[in-house]
């Protein structure tokens, strides 16, 4: 009985971890997708710096009741870009509109215990707003994003509190 009982567990952990390296498959793939269709929706302008492990926090204008979701982050000689995987969506930031960049570790009430990529902008209408990141790396995206926008204000990593609230 007690064989019969370590069997069972045994099967269901091992389907749980074939069941989690497909979703994982399926989201590599997904995301390989979204990568090449960020190419050709940024064309003829090439990528030179891009994720698609990047999560977005939503923009500052939205409020905290946005979904957050996973997809690629990509940066042109004139754009940022973010093309999220689920439910599709864009967010495309024109480098000479970006103000300032700043790490805060929540972002409209949410947080990873990370910092995040906050990149604060003037929208076409003249108003601010701000979109936050999670990437890998955000101290790379920082001087990837200056070295293209000198003019661009890098704040100084400080406490952790959310500015968008």
């Amino acid at each position: 009985m007690a064989l019969l009982i370590i069997l069972l567990i045994a099967g269901f952990v091992a389907l749980m971890i074939v069941l989690f390296a497909c979703l994982l498959l399926l989201l590599r793939r997904s995301l390989a997708k979204k990568l090449n269709q960020a190419a050709a929706a940024l064309a003829p302008r090439q990528i030179v710096y891009s994720t698609y492990k990047a999560n977005f926090f939503g923009l500052a204008s939205k409020g905290m009741e946005q979904l957050r979701g996973n997809g690629v982050l990509a940066l042109t000689q004139g754009e940022l870009a973010f093309f999220m995987l689920k439910p599709a969506r864009e967010v495309r930031v024109p480098l000479e509109r970006i103000e300032r960049l700043e790490r805060p570790k929540w972002w409209n009430g949410k947080s990873v215990g990370q910092k995040l990529l906050a990149v604060y902008f003037t929208t076409e209408g003249g108003a601010g707003d701000a979109a936050a990141f999670w990437v890998p790396d955000v101290a790379e995206w920082t001087a990837r994003i200056t070295e293209l926008a000198p003019q661009v204000e890098v704040a100084t990593p400080g406490g952790d509190s959310d500015p968008s609230l």
